[in-house]
């Protein structure tokens, strides 16, 4: 039988998920693993994309069923019909690997359900490949489940002996690995390539460049402000778009906050230039996060031998520098001075806080609620949206509290190149060594439900800092 390799997620659309499934791809074709690939979802992908897959790695087919996308977007179907839905695929082409993205994230439960139930079912191998989780403030996707604590673990983090876990993030992989041992790997995606540079129309002046779809926890005010005080009179190019209802507000509000400061913004930057294109000539990469799975752009910053002003994630950054990346623009945070806080403030973000996590079950409803006191100083990132709208509305104010509070932005931002991290062995021997791992049937091990409960008190803390991520 022709190896065949099933590839599941929601959609297909640009950002982070479809980049490090593209290069894992590239990996295996070059090694020759599979003979077929299947992408599974709920929308069919670009036609432009799908047709540069087919060229770098052979044969796709694509499978779509509107039943398998978000949830929140009009997304049916019980675990029984999604089961035999694919039943009915795994027949027409049997695969050696299922390998299922981001179910973790929660946008259809019902799918992880199903997922785990017919692979068993088949006898096949199950890659479950986690990049976000809905217990890392996505709590709206609670309201969507209608099941209990352990029935939403099992649906968005099955766990059986025929189940592998790959994660996008080395603290969640030590996580999962504390309580599933072997079973779990932190994969770091291969390197991308390099294309030759090809002609463009870059605009005319120098730019910034955030490569990034528009979602809040990328802290998109951030970098208008950073790019504002750094460059007055530049531009900030923003890659991608808004790539869901659920962001379209927030794609206004990055808009407006640009105009309030003055500052030329170009959003969706790469349906008009490649990303190459837009990495090779921009002035500065500039990436201000509060929540990254992998975080490719240090990485392709340093591949195109571009500075980088970068906001220090815990775990993520180290993780780049203990690998031998240099990252001369790293900060901390962008501070705000202690008064800087309106009442009105204050009150928006205990309110904000209290709302989503009143809606939780007990006892991670007590444990939530209990934290009523913002950690750590004030900083720009802490600020809700509307809280960093009103900041920037009165920028010379913003600019006096910036200067008081950070003296490092007295200071050019660091033209030094970001440099690349080594991981020989990136990718596709990551996955290969997990998948080898022996199936261990009737062993002891942790269920779905205490791992999800260690992975929501790990993130509490971090949660209640940044009001973006509720």
């Amino acid at each position: 039988m022709n190896p065949c390799l099933l590839i599941y997620h929601y959609h297909y659309r640009p950002g982070g998920v479809r980049s490090v499934i593209e290069r894992l791809l590239c990996q295996w074709a070059e090694a020759g693993r599979w003979e077929r690939i299947v992408l599974v979802g709920g929308e069919m992908p670009e036609a432009g994309w799908l047709e540069r897959l087919r060229k770098q790695v052979g044969r796709v087919d694509v499978r779509v069923d509107a039943r398998l996308g978000y949830r929140s977007e009009g997304a049916k179907g019980t675990v029984a019909e999604l089961a035999t839905l694919l039943e009915q695929w795994f027949r027409e082409f049997p695969p050696s690997l299922v390998w299922a993205h981001n179910l973790c994230v929660g946008r259809n439960a019902p799918l992880g359900e199903a997922l785990a139930l017919a692979t068993a079912s088949a006898g096949m191998p199950l890659l479950s490949h986690h990049h976000d989780w809905w217990v890392q403030g996505r709590w709206g996707r609670w309201a969507e489940f209608n099941l209990t604590w352990e029935q939403a673990a099992n649906a968005t983090l099955p766990d059986a002996p025929h189940i592998r876990h790959a994660c996008a993030h080395p603290a969640d992989a030590a996580l999962l690995q504390s309580f599933w041992g072997n079973r779990v790997a932190w994969v770091v995606p291969p390197a991308p390539e390099i294309p030759p540079a090809a002609p463009s129309s870059l605009p005319p002046d120098s730019f910034w460049l955030s490569p990034c779809r528009i979602l809040r926890r990328k802290n998109l005010l951030e970098s208008i402000a950073l790019t504002r005080w750094h460059r007055p009179h530049g531009q900030l190019l923003i890659s991608g778009t808004a790539s869901s209802a659920a962001e379209a507000d927030y794609a206004q509000s990055v808009e407006e906050g640009a105009r309030l400061v003055g500052l030329r913004l170009e959003c969706g930057a790469s349906a008009r230039q490649p990303m190459p294109v837009l990495m090779r000539g921009a002035e500065m990469i500039v990436q201000s996060s509060l929540q990254e799975g992998f975080g490719l752009a240090p990485w392709e910053a340093a591949l195109f031998h571009r500075p980088m002003l970068l906001r220090r994630l815990p775990a993520l950054t180290t993780a780049f520098e203990q690998a031998g990346a240099a990252l001369p623009g790293v900060y901390q945070e962008l501070l705000l001075p202690e008064n800087f806080l309106s009442a009105a403030e204050q009150a928006r973000q205990l309110q904000g806080w209290q709302r989503p996590a009143a809606a939780l079950p007990e006892p991670h409803r007590s444990a939530a609620l209990a934290l009523c006191e913002r950690p750590g100083p004030p900083a720009f990132s802490s600020l809700t949206l509307r809280g960093q709208m009103e900041a920037l509305s009165d920028w010379p104010r913003l600019q006096h509290a910036l200067a008081s509070a950070n003296p490092w932005l007295h200071h050019p931002p660091s033209t030094t190149p970001v440099t690349a991290p080594q991981w020989p062995d990136a990718g596709v021997p990551q996955i290969e060594r997990l998948l080898a791992v022996p199936t261990a049937p009737g062993s002891a091990a942790a269920s779905s439900a205490e791992v999800q409960t260690a992975l929501f008190h790990a993130a509490l803390p971090t949660l209640r800092q940044f009001p973006l991520l509720w």
